[in-house]
């Protein structure tokens, strides 16, 4: 391709196109052009290139002003490339000179000695104050110091600030006036109105009940003595009753009444003897009776109550062992029994004959242990049974037939044809009698 050198030659040259004429220049990786590109690509890469180089390399918003000040003010040139590095220039050999003149290790320099002001000065661990430092010794005080100054500033702002809330509050206080439930208002109810109430109400239990000082001395009026005495219905001491019945050193209106109790109780049981013995106690008013039921072979249900009878104030001669009756079975074996019809010395003086349990539901007599019985054989209990009320001792002669277990799984079989059966009797109870012949 010829290149143009005029107007005039253009005007009279062909025009080609530049997509038609292609590049015979080497490959050029920088630019990505490669041998035979169109001329038309190689100018459009080129003037890409040329447009990102003077976006990057753009100068108008550079801000010179630590370069307009180098050793003397400058003023502000334009801002070309040139003028640019003509200040770099001059402020890296400004800054040389600055160094160079930088009194070398070793020289003759020798750092002044400030006096410390007081606040400033500190021990030196020898009984002394350091009172004057070097120049650079000097500064690194100052500064550590302003360091812990700033920071106990800093803690006071803080404080300052948290002191200023809080008198706020105070000054603004937010009083909220506590309720609670009242169970003598029966709602709720503020503080205040429940104090109130509460010495109205005492007021009132004090007219009923006495004052404190009163209650106590009603308290004392207890009869003397009484922790010594022996009950009316046992005859038994009245500590036997146990801490929870019985007082021994009253000192409150509570355990007052629970001696109260305890007395009315001993005496309506003395009261209930003698109505019911009509003052001729002796031993012709014992029974010892009962009635039974089976519930299985080795169990036998006995109900003493209502036919036994044992005077209030007399229990078994025999406290610890109560009394024995000897339990003979149709086979002639022998077996003993102990029963406590009533204890003495027990805290609730309880026994076959008072314990309500027993009453009801029947005293149980286990022969699970008595191999030698045959309790299907029929029993036969007897005894010479002692009472006593620490006056009178009563021997009671007991003798009571019992019927043998019968097992009941007997059952009736219908044979529709000539069969052999193999079946066992059932024993047929019948009626026994009670015989109880009192000692004289």
């Amino acid at each position: 391709m010829k290149a143009y050198r005029s107007n005039l030659e253009k005007e009279s040259c062909s025009p080609v196109s530049s997509n038609c004429v292609t590049w015979q220049g080497p490959d050029l990786p920088c630019l990505n052009l490669c041998k035979g590109d169109s001329v038309s690509d190689v100018v459009y890469k080129v003037a890409v290139e040329i447009c990102n180089l003077k976006d990057n390399i753009g100068l108008t918003d550079i801000d010179l002003t630590c370069l307009l000040e180098v050793c003397n003010a400058t003023p502000e040139p334009t801002k070309t490339l040139a003028n640019i590095l003509e200040l770099l220039i001059s402020k890296v050999c400004c800054l040389s000179d600055i160094v160079d003149n930088i009194p070398p290790p070793g020289s003759n320099y020798v750092e002044p000695t400030l006096t410390l002001s007081p606040c400033l000065r500190y021990s030196n661990g020898s009984g002394g104050n350091v009172t004057e430092l070097i120049l650079s010794q000097y500064v690194l005080r100052i500064a550590t110091f302003l360091c812990a100054v700033n920071t106990t500033v800093n803690g006071h702002t803080g404080d300052i600030n948290q002191l200023k809330s809080d008198v706020y509050a105070l000054q603004h206080p937010t009083i909220v006036t506590p309720v609670y439930s009242s169970c003598l208002l029966g709602s709720v109810e503020t503080i205040p109105t429940i104090v109130q109430n509460l010495e109205s109400e005492f007021c009132d239990y004090v007219e009923v009940l006495g004052a404190p000082t009163e209650i106590n001395t009603s308290i004392a009026k207890q009869c003397p003595n009484l922790n010594d005495q022996k009950l009316l219905s046992t005859g038994a001491y009245i500590t036997s009753l146990g801490s929870s019945n019985w007082k021994t050193s009253p000192n409150s209106l509570a355990d007052s009444i629970v001696n109260l109790w305890a007395m009315v109780c001993d005496l309506r049981g003395s009261v209930k003897s003698i109505l019911a013995n009509c003052c001729k106690v002796d031993c012709k008013s014992i029974t010892i009776d009962f009635d039974y039921r089976w519930v299985d072979s080795v169990t036998l249900k006995m109900y003493f109550t209502p036919k036994s009878s044992l005077p209030i104030g007399f229990y078994d001669c025999d406290d610890v062992h109560g009394n024995v009756m000897d339990v003979t079975d149709g086979l002639g074996n022998t077996w003993q029994a102990y029963f406590h019809f009533r204890r003495k010395d027990s805290a609730d003086h309880t026994g076959i004959l008072d314990d309500t349990s027993i009453m009801q539901n029947g005293y149980t007599l286990d022969f699970s242990n008595a191999n030698a019985i045959d309790t299907s054989a029929g029993l036969t209990f007897s005894g010479n049974l002692c009472f006593t009320n620490d006056e009178t001792s009563c021997i009671n002669c007991v003798t009571k037939s019992v019927v043998g277990y019968v097992n009941k799984d007997c059952c009736t079989i219908t044979a529709q044809q000539a069969t052999t059966i193999t079946y066992k009797v059932c024993l047929t109870p019948t009626t026994t009698t009670t015989t109880a012949n009192p000692a004289p």
